[in-house]
Formats: structure tokens, C-alpha cells, sequence
């Protein structure tokens, strides 16, 4: 956990520093509704918030290419074994980007990541009080579009495919080792 907040709070220097000297916006966040789709692992979790952030490090005409990552907060509440459980994950996401900016798309850009995905898993049985956490992770595809509503601000709709490692999904009954993710929302660049 050091780890990262010491990764965190590194970036986050970083970012600033490259936003102080920068002409044109290389920072952005974005605030997401994630809905889980498909017949997969995630199935089972109803979407609460996603918080973004993107960082353009290479400015070439017509393409920014750069580094962007999102957390997820996800829940989701089930009978098991006449057992009421709560459970929540909480999905971290970094990944590198490219994203296509030209006056011809009329303010529509759209992007394409690569990353890796992190989900930290807990349940909370209510009657026993037993609490289970489980860590996951797997390769992350992203693609995206996002449309111009002025200089700074924009909406969003971006799709998420994780292919988790074999057998490294925490529960039996999945059908495929891996969660699919929409995702729409605002963002601003700054």
C-alpha cells in the first residue's frame, strides 16, 4: 500500500509540473457511470462511480499519445449458502493511450489503451461477520470515443475488456475469466 501512494503522489508531482509549463491542456479527468456488461465474472457487480485521469506526454499532429488510468467502485449484494453477503470491489486500471485529435472528426476523438488491471475484492458476510478479500488482476483493453463540448470540457463513452490470468478469478461459477466494462461520463481538460 506504501507503494503506491508513493507512485501516486509521484505522478501526481509530475503531472503538475508538465501542466505548469504546458501552452495547450495535456491533463484531463474524467467522472464515469460503469456499467459491467456481458456474461463474465463481473456480471455480478452493479457499477458506482469510475474516477479518471489522463496525462498526454507526446503532442504529434494528429495523434496525443500518453499515460491514463481509472479506479472503479463496484457492489453487490447476494444469499449464499443462506448467508446474506455484501461485496465490493474496487478496480484500479493503468494503461498507456493514443487518441486521435483532428479537426476533419468534428470534435469526436477517439482513443485506444493497453494496461493492466488491478480489482481488490472483498465480501462481508452480514450474519457471521466473516469478512474474505481477495486480489486479481489481468491485461486490460480499452477503446473509447469522446466528444468536444467546448475548449475544455467533453463527454465520454469507453469500453473495457480484462482477460484476468487462468484461473486466478476468485469465484467457480464464472463462465469467462474476465469483465467487460462501459463506461459513460464528463470530463475536463486542465
Amino acid at each position: 500500500m506504501k507503494f503506491y501512494k508513493i507512485l501516486v503522489f509521484s505522478a501526481l508531482f509530475f503531472c503538475l509540473t508538465f501542466s505548469a509549463t504546458a501552452q495547450e491542456p495535456l491533463l484531463s479527468a474524467t467522472l464515469s457511470y460503469p456499467v459491467v456488461t456481458g456474461n463474465n465474472y463481473g456480471n455480478k457487480f452493479t457499477g458506482v462511480l469510475d474516477l479518471g485521469f489522463q496525462m498526454r506526454l507526446v503532442n504529434t499532429e494528429p495523434m496525443h499519445f500518453g499515460l491514463s488510468a481509472n479506479a472503479g467502485y463496484f457492489t453487490n449484494s447476494l444469499e449464499a449458502d443462506q448467508q446474506s453477503l455484501n461485496e465490493s470491489a474496487l478496480v484500479f486500471q493503468p494503461r498507456l493511450f493514443a487518441e486521435l485529435d483532428t479537426p476533419i472528426l468534428f470534435g469526436f476523438r477517439p482513443f485506444l489503451g493497453l494496461g493492466y488491471t488491478f480489482v481488490r475484492s472483498e465480501e462481508l458476510g452480514i450474519s457471521t461477520r466473516t469478512t474474505a478479500t481477495f486480489t486479481y488482476g489481468g491485461l486490460n483493453f480499452n477503446s473509447g470515443l469522446s466528444l468536444d463540448i467546448d475548449d475544455y470540457w467533453f463527454l465520454l463513452l469507453q469500453y473495457d475488456t480484462i482477460k484476468f490470468k487462468n484461473g486466478y478469478a476468485p469465484t467457480v461459477d464464472i463462465s469467462d475469466e474476465g469483465m467487460a466494462l462501459l463506461k459513460f461520463g464528463l470530463g475536463i481538460r486542465f
